[in-house]
């Protein structure tokens, strides 16, 4: 037994899953201990529709069977990264310049100035994702993102209610970025990969 094992032991992580939601149907898919599960149920016609809830009671039963596939204990709570589409996402990469101190105000700054809609109502992240030279000055590349946040809470709700437990969204752009990222740390760099989405 290794130290990883008596530390599961002692502090066991919660499983996290992954759910996809489109306007067509419901996928989730589950890693533990090197099995993958994947279970799925398609939606009726307009139950989302453009990336938002237009049938609550449709999307709740929808959510409900598929729990049902994934365990038979109706109450159990299930973790989520919740993967939504990238028609309510709106992101943007700017350029600030490196600092030391107060990079989260500045981004922060940034932010609110480039916030596609009113940013009381939107939630939003960011990320530094990279440097660059640019005129012999180091430039922080910043990887900034907004969502409705009408629209996440509505979600939110709905999969609560269904024993879901969201413990982030995200959107495909996003997931398929980090799928590319995982991918190609482990591939040999100095020939082309291609990842189809």
């Amino acid at each position: 037994m290794n130290y990883k094992d008596v530390l599961n032991i002692l502090n066991p992580q919660p499983k996290i899953g992954a759910l996809e939601i489109s306007d067509v149907d419901l996928k989730f898919f589950l890693i533990d201990g090197g099995k993958f599960s994947f279970y799925s149920v398609k939606l009726a016609a307009d139950v989302i529709k453009d990336g938002r809830i237009n049938n609550r009671e449709g999307f709740l039963s929808a959510l409900s069977v598929l729990h049902s596939q994934i365990t038979i204990k109706a109450k159990k709570k299930i973790n989520t990264i919740v993967n939504i589409t990238d028609n309510n996402v709106y992101f943007q990469i700017f350029d600030l310049p490196a600092l030391e101190s107060n990079l989260e105000e500045a981004v922060q700054l940034n932010l609110k100035m480039i916030s596609p809609m009113d940013f009381g109502s939107a939630y939003s992240d960011w990320q530094a994702i990279g440097e660059e030279i640019t005129d012999g000055r180091v430039q922080s590349e910043i990887f900034g993102v907004f969502g409705e946040a009408k629209i996440i809470d509505e979600f939110d709700q709905v999969l609560e209610q269904a024993n879901f437990v969201p413990v982030a969204f995200e959107f495909n752009s996003l997931a398929a970025a980090r799928l590319a990222i995982d991918f190609g740390a482990n591939v040999d760099k100095t020939k082309p990969f291609l990842l189809l989405y």
